[in-house]
């Protein structure tokens, strides 16, 4: 089953049935199936056909997901990147992945390849003016699907191209672990150049036929009154979205009795954030931890009961942990014990959502799979009972002295101060200790920072090598679309005070 196939399918079981709702557009699964044809059709007169790629950077919209839609028809690869970057960050992007055709709905490098401004009328009328396409290739599950880029905060950007086999797993793997289905209208605020907002939201309502609303920019107030006008029922967005709905005034007033299906990945979230989600949804959120490269990897349906554990393995994944720094999957921590987090990649037992290959860099693919494991950078530990916690970023630790402290446990700490709306903790180099513990905090209210350390000093879970030695106070924390902390410029922060 390859994800047009798939699409066909539920557009000829919910022909009538709403599709994607933008504004006044309305489109009924017969309506967007005809739009989406049509496109294949002016794609095809482009140059664009199977084993062809499409880079979009662009926000969210229909003709977004119409594009990408027709590039699935056509098994073509279509390729997501950001579209917040600037013209010469997004140049990196498509030189290495060498597109036909670049949609966008912003600024574009000057490359040498075709580009359609996919916010033109007059441009998406041309390209979608002609006749069905005829020629549509056979399905074909080994086909590319979709690509997308590793959030790169630490690094350089890895592409990490998907066939149809591994998105539809990934997408029926999202049905069962989030409960969405035919009846969910979903709401569409996470971008289509992230996992979550394209496979978790809106190829999987496709997929099942739910409704999908797409979200253009996250403004917390709107986004509100359209969960409440349309009566939305879920969301899988990162920590960042719902601390933004969270802490909008307008909520207090809104109706959000309909929404009731909620998850978050990409970073984790404040136990407060947690528990007023948790209340205020007469639900539970789901915690889901994955990568680019595995996606429903841990989950913790169990976050009112449990919020301190990552998950369970998802659907299908195989989990170990493996010792630190040996890079041997056979070299194994018992449980209780902190290592790192690896995933049955390739091979007997592999689940299929998991990819099979870096975009043209197969070095980083020989570096970060072991003999069919993938080793995920990310330090956890097992419990007896199967719970997984994932504890930190091993690139991340900071060394300071003969110590090592995990940035998320300060993190912890520091997020029970009731002055403390957000906190990111780091190490700055330092030419005595190596790195200092660093924290850079938003305040909720007036507090100093000899307040917050003597907070530290007087917290009997903190040890005093873990206490920061320098705190910052900063009106918004670098972070991406995910809610992960783009150390570069938080380090650069404390260059400046």
């Amino acid at each position: 089953m390859d994800i047009w196939q798939a699409f066909e399918r539920t557009a000829e079981a919910y022909p009538f049935k709403e599709a994607i709702v933008e504004g006044d557009s309305r489109l009924t699964y017969a309506e967007l199936r005809a739009l989406v044809e049509r496109c294949a059709a002016g794609l095809q007169g482009a140059g664009i056909g199977p084993g062809g790629r499409l880079a979009l950077i662009a926000d969210t919209s229909l003709r977004h997901c119409v594009v990408t839609l027709a590039c699935q028809a056509l098994h073509a690869m279509s390729v997501h990147v950001v579209p917040r970057l600037k013209p010469v960050e997004m140049a990196v992007f498509l030189n290495d992945a060498q597109p036909g055709l670049v949609l966008g709905t912003v600024e574009l490098p000057d490359v040498e390849v075709a580009a359609v401004r996919l916010d033109d009328d007059a441009s998406w009328s041309r390209l979608v003016r002609g006749e069905r396409s005829p020629q549509l290739p056979a399905a074909d599950e080994q086909a590319l699907s979709n690509m997308m880029y590793t959030s790169g905060t630490t690094g350089q950007p890895k592409g990490v191209p998907l066939t149809h086999r591994q998105t539809y797993e990934r997408v029926l793997a999202g049905t069962v672990h989030t409960g969405v289905g035919s009846r969910d209208r979903v709401l569409g605020a996470m971008p289509l150049f992230h996992q979550m907002g394209m496979i978790g939201n809106f190829m999987l309502a496709m997929v099942v036929g739910a409704t999908y609303y797409p979200v253009a920019r996250m403004l917390p107030a709107a986004v509100l009154e359209l969960i409440e006008r349309e009566r939305l029922t879920a969301f899988f967005g990162s920590p960042t979205h719902w601390a933004m709905l969270a802490g909008d005034p307008s909520l207090h007033k809104r109706d959000l009795t309909s929404f009731r299906k909620g998850a978050y990945a990409g970073a984790a979230m404040r136990l407060d954030q947690l528990e007023f989600w948790n209340q205020r949804l007469d639900s539970e959120l789901i915690h889901v931890y994955g990568t680019s490269e595995t996606m429903w990897t841990l989950i913790n349906p169990d976050t009112r009961t449990r919020p301190e554990i990552t998950g369970r393995p998802g659907l299908h994944h195989w989990l170990r942990v493996a010792e630190t720094g040996v890079r041997d999957p056979k070299a194994l921590v018992s449980d209780g014990e902190e290592g790192e987090l690896i995933v049955k990649a390739a091979g007997p037992g592999a689940s299929d959502e998991c990819f099979a290959a870096y975009w043209r860099n197969p070095e980083s693919f020989a570096e970060s799979v072991i003999d069919g494991w993938y080793f995920t950078g990310d330090s956890a530990r097992r419990d007896a009972s199967g719970d997984y916690t994932i504890t930190g970023r091993i690139k991340n630790i900071i060394r300071t002295g003969a110590e090592w402290v995990h940035p998320e446990e300060v993190e912890r700490v520091l997020s029970a101060h009731p002055a403390v709306a957000d906190v990111a903790v780091i190490g700055v180099p330092d030419p005595v200790w190596g790195e200092t513990v660093s924290a850079l905090v938003v305040p909720r209210m007036p507090v100093t920072d000899a307040e917050i350390e003597q907070f530290c000093r007087d917290h009997p879970q903190l040890a005093a090598y873990k206490r920061p030695r320098r705190i910052a106070l900063v009106e918004t924390i670098p972070r991406n679309v995910s809610g992960k902390l783009i150390r570069s410029e938080a380090v650069a922060i404390f260059e400046t005070v």
